[in-house]
């Protein structure tokens, strides 16, 4: 028997007891789906600052789980894992050692890095790692399907009387080094005064990252960025909404979000190729976008068919290859810089752009073309089976069916299915 899991499956179970679980049944095999976070409780002990519970208990907590690990490693639990990046040696700072595509090295050093995906369910020993680096297109439809037809009917996307509030949102979420990075970028040419800044409901673990980095402080935010985004610091109510299916929640958009009409959000990654739901929410959305990533993150998006906004951006200063940046503390002056430059270069023509409604409307109209494109190519991927791992669990698993699915009965998406895909519906 395989056991295909996904941490949103098992939300109410934490790190440990997931691990008992797996030895209790040491003789099936398992495909553990890495790339979403599930609770806190996931992380890796290091960067776990979501976690509540005294250090002394923290700490016992995760000698235990690495106990647990070393048992599983010796019992030879069949175990593969699914990682939503495009492949392996994006892994690793070294690519060209010969050991860089080794699943154990490789994925050793995933562990460490500082972010919600996939640094909680990794294990010592594992047969395989499986790379679909499309996975996120599908749980972003499940998660926002009922919101697009609620708010996008009654949006300025739709209706052509209606325009956006500002010329761009960029969400910042949750610190790292990159979005401090962009938000210097968009404060040392004023571009703040165009667009919507949020740290949304991050305000205090931004504060303690500005007073660790010395490089823009909270007062610099209040002074430089407060009079022009005055929501930045608002939070929103999340709540969740179940009714859609079981596993996968609802979301609850930023209502900034839905009045920006440019999204220039930061990815979750700089130093891997990994095309997560802050990626998919634009084109879903019917928005421009420039995602500030890693080196190569809209090359990536252009790879796989997506039409870029290069009347706006430029590209050009993208990489053919994937530019690792340590991600050590204190950040080197170097590697944080060549970022900052980066995306300099990507916005550079940002500055330029005229945020008048006048403008945006036309920008509206020129642009047009090329979000139809991407929302139909978008369904393209979903519904392309060669596009997605050759496992028959994932293939027949609520991600990839309910994903399918929401979209042929959903009044906005169904119209961007592929023709015959709504055929074989009827």
């Amino acid at each position: 028997m395989i056991n295909y899991i996904h941490p949103r499956d098992n939300s109410d179970i934490e790190y440990r007891s997931f691990l008992q679980n797996i030895l209790r049944n040491p003789d099936q095999e398992y495909v553990i789906d890495c790339s979403f976070e599930a609770n806190p409780y996931w992380n890796n002990h290091e960067y776990s600052f979501h976690d509540p519970r005294p250090e002394k208990e923290k700490l016992a907590y995760w000698e235990d789980v690495e106990r647990l690990k070393d048992e599983i490693t010796q019992k030879n639990v069949s175990i593969k894992v699914v990682l939503g990046s495009y492949d392996l040696q994006h892994f690793h700072p070294d690519t060209s050692r010969p050991d860089s595509n080794r699943p154990n090295l490789s994925i050793k050093y995933v562990r460490q890095l500082p972010t919600m995906h996939c640094s909680g369910l990794l294990f010592n020993s594992f047969e395989e790692v499986i790379c679909w680096p499309t996975r996120f297109l599908h749980t972003t439809i499940l998660e926002q399907a009922r919101l697009l037809v609620s708010d996008l009917n009654n949006s300025f996307l739709n209706l052509p009387e209606k325009m956006p509030d500002s010329l761009f949102v960029s969400h910042m979420n949750i610190p790292k080094t990159h979005r401090l990075a962009l938000l210097e970028v968009l404060i040392d040419n004023d571009a703040v005064t165009k667009g919507t800044v949020r740290f949304c409901n991050n305000l205090s673990t931004w504060r303690n990252f500005l007073d660790q980095q010395h490089i823009l402080t909270y007062s610099d935010i209040v002074e430089k960025v407060l009079p022009y985004a005055p929501n930045i610091f608002s939070p929103y109510k999340y709540t969740s909404d179940s009714s859609n299916n079981k596993t996968f929640k609802t979301f609850v958009i930023d209502p900034h979000y839905k009045t920006g009409f440019i999204d220039i959000s930061p990815e979750s990654h700089y130093n891997m190729n990994f095309i997560t739901q802050k990626s998919c929410q634009p084109i879903l959305w019917g928005k421009p976008f420039c995602m500030m990533g890693s080196t190569q993150q809209n090359t990536l998006l252009k790879d796989l068919g997506f039409e870029m906004f290069d009347e706006i951006f430029d590209l050009s200063n993208e990489t053919d290859e994937l530019v690792w940046l340590p991600q050590i503390k204190p950040y080197g002056e170097d590697d944080y810089y060549f970022l900052k430059d980066h995306y300099h270069k990507l916005l550079k023509n940002l500055w330029d752009v005229d945020d008048s409604q006048e403008s945006i409307q036309d920008m509206k109209q020129k642009f047009s073309a090329k979000i139809e494109h991407n929302l139909n190519r978008y369904m393209q991927i979903v519904f392309d089976d060669d596009m997605l791992p050759e496992v028959q669990e994932i293939r027949e698993s609520l991600m990839v069916v309910g994903s399918r699915g929401t979209a042929l009965e959903n009044p906005y998406l169904q119209r961007y299915v592929p023709v015959d895909k709504r055929k074989d519906r009827k």
